[in-house]
């Protein structure tokens, strides 16, 4: 923010009159400035709490029941804003029966909290859950998609020339994580054979590390008949995704094509606080 200039701001001389509508704009002004700049910073997403509760969605009835907690969602012009209030979205009979994402709609300051049949993304969206709904009175348990943290962060490791099947990276999370995926590339994804799929596997200090990938086939993977220097990104995890400061974390090559070279994996997240 410029030290004399932000949206709205309104030049006053000696004598001149400050209405309600000047001030009203300049607050407005200022306000959006600041958003613009968290926007510029950090990524949507919800601050975990230390019970991990924040936004949660559960359900009560034909409803889905949104936490309180703290969470920031930016517009598509790039400012955040702040949510922090408790919600309920309702499923009636005129919903039609399918599975929906509950997630917070920041173009909409009146009733931010919504559904949608198709997943809205994370723009100017942030999601918190997806459920079932039988178009009647059933309403399914929902998974929970909330993304946690602002501030985005990697894990990397690579393999230079043949690679083979095994663990190709070993990590110590030195601050509190959060998994969003796992993206790949390869000079060469091979001859013949494969698939090649990699997996990544994320606990506690002092335990076996266990996959994030409860569906295997969400893992990220290439035939070898893939672009070469092309990257394949995985599904989402669907566990081991908050590691808190200290937990450990590695990449493991489950299976290859023949000849595979030259790759690299990078595990996407976000540190937490």
């Amino acid at each position: 923010m410029a030290k004399t200039n932000f949206a709205d701001k309104t030049t006053l001389v000696y004598a001149s009159t400050a209405s309600e509508t000047t001030m009203n704009a300049m607050m407005t002004g200022l306000q959006t400035e600041f958003e613009l700049r968290d926007g510029d910073r950090f990524l949507n997403g919800v601050i975990y709490g230390a019970d991990g509760t924040g936004f949660a969605c559960t359900k009560s009835g034909t409803n889905v029941v949104i936490a309180a907690g703290v969470a920031y969602c930016g517009t598509t012009t790039g400012n955040q804003k702040r949510y922090s209030g408790a919600g309920t979205v309702a499923f009636t009979a005129g919903d039609t029966a399918n599975t929906y994402y509950v997630y917070v709609n920041s173009a909409s300051d009146t009733t931010p909290y919504t559904k949608s049949t198709s997943n809205p993304g994370n723009g100017s969206n942030l999601v918190l859950c997806s459920v079932a709904w039988d178009g009647a009175s059933v309403l399914g348990t929902p998974t929970d998609l909330r993304p946690y943290g602002l501030i985005p962060a990697a894990l990397r490791c690579q393999v230079t020339g043949t690679v083979s099947a095994d663990v190709i990276g070993l990590f110590e999370v030195d601050r509190a994580f959060w998994i969003e995926d796992v993206i790949m590339w390869a000079a060469n994804w091979g001859t013949s054979g494969g698939p090649t799929w990699v997996d990544v596997h994320a606990g506690a200090s002092g335990s076996a590390p266990a996959t994030i990938f409860t569906t295997q086939g969400n893992r990220p993977t290439s035939t070898h008949s893939g672009t070469d220097y092309g990257t394949y990104t995985s599904g989402v995890p669907e566990a081991n995704r908050y590691l808190a400061e200290g937990s450990i974390l590695y990449v493991e090559v489950d299976a290859i094509s023949v000849d595979l070279a030259d790759l690299c994996v990078t595990v996407r997240g976000r540190y937490v606080r």
